[in-house]
Parts: structure tokens; sequence; C-alpha cells
């Protein structure tokens, strides 16, 4: 499966778009007591995103998911699914 990469924002979020037209969406996390950044990949339904891949309809929804992380953990797609898949 190819991916397309279709928004980065760096250190906040990169939408890739995959050949069936759904979405992973890599969201940038600071963990720990030293804020080490972590990349977290979610699936996207393209509903989420609009047909326009709109820069602020992605930003607030990786606001939303980092910020309700709990809710949003089932759609959590591991990295090596995520290579798998490129």
């Amino acid at each position: 499966m190819k991916l397309k990469k279709i928004i980065v924002n760096p250190w906040g979020f990169t939408l890739y778009k995959r050949d069936d037209n759904s979405y992973i969406l890599k969201v940038m996390f600071s963990e720990g007591d030293y804020k080490v950044d972590v990349a977290r990949y979610f699936i996207i339904k393209a509903d989420e995103i609009g047909h326009t891949e709109d820069l602020d309809n992605v930003k607030k929804l990786s606001e939303r998911i980092r910020n309700d992380y709990e809710s949003n953990k089932d759609r959590e797609i591991s990295k090596e699914k995520f290579n798998i898949m490129t």
C-alpha cells in the first residue's frame, strides 16, 4: 500500500493518504520528565479530514487526539504496521 504525504506541520503532525483514500495521521507527543518527542500513528476516516484536506481541520484533529489520547488509542496503529504499509 502506498502512502502520499499530504500535509506536514513540523513537530505537530503529518497527514498521509493511502491509496484506498483512507488516511494515517502521525501526531507528535512530548512525553516524560525530559519531554521526549514521540510519534504516534492513527487511522483516520476520510470524513474526519473533510473534502479539502484543510490544514486547520487537520491541526484541530491532531490537537484533539493529543489532548485526549485515551479516547483515540483504539485507532492507533503501531510503527511496525505503518512501515509495512509504506
